[in-house]
């Protein structure tokens, strides 16, 4: 009799085992399978970053490009520009007066490929070095701070958009508020 019951017991565990769905992936995923080899993404959208005084920037067009790697929850900020940034990037207070003026911002780019991770449901960006330069010559860097900078997406299964949010030091000295919302292209393909 002891040995019906275990029997029994063993088939009804296999038949939950096989009933329980599975858990969400801790890796990147493309529509919903596990990511098998590193891909890029492409965020985009009005980015800016402004400091305690009211100083800063504001881009109508930031693109970043992401490099997603596979079997993890890892990836690397390649790039990040902005588009026109003579036209469409709107400096304000006194980075507009030591720039150069209103549309003085010529060059946005990373120095180095920055890194990005999920943590806590957000991507948690480290390594950052954004270089900024203006008209007039001024020269702007933006690296992490202890606050740290974020991207927070809508979806983390099938990523849309993210909210672009956090700190980082300036090299002018202080703190910048950073900020965006950022679509995502390939549109909800790319999930955690």
């Amino acid at each position: 009799m002891f040995k019906k019951i275990m029997l029994l017991a063993m088939a009804v565990g296999a038949l939950v085992a096989f009933a329980v769905p599975a858990v969400a992936s801790a890796n990147w995923t493309k529509n919903g399978a596990e990511l098998g080899t590193n891909d890029h993404v492409i965020f985009e959208g009005p980015a800016s970053f402004t400091n305690a005084n009211g100083d800063g920037v504001h881009c109508e067009l930031a693109t970043a490009t992401v490099e997603l790697t596979a079997g993890t929850t890892d990836a690397h900020v390649l790039s990040f520009t902005a588009d026109e940034p003579g036209t469409r990037c709107h400096v304000f207070g006194l980075i507009a007066t030591f720039g150069g003026g209103t549309f003085s911002l010529r060059k946005v780019e990373l120095k180095k490929a920055a890194t990005a991770q999920v943590v806590g449901g957000v991507l948690q960006i480290t390594n950052l070095e954004l270089f900024n330069e203006f008209a007039s010559g001024l020269k702007l860097t933006l690296t992490d701070s202890t606050e740290g900078l974020f991207a927070t997406p809508d979806n983390s299964e099938a990523i849309s958009s993210v909210e672009l949010g956090g700190e980082a030091t300036s090299s002018l000295g202080g703190t910048v508020t950073i900020g965006g919302n950022l679509t995502v292209t390939p549109e909800g393909e790319y999930g955690y």
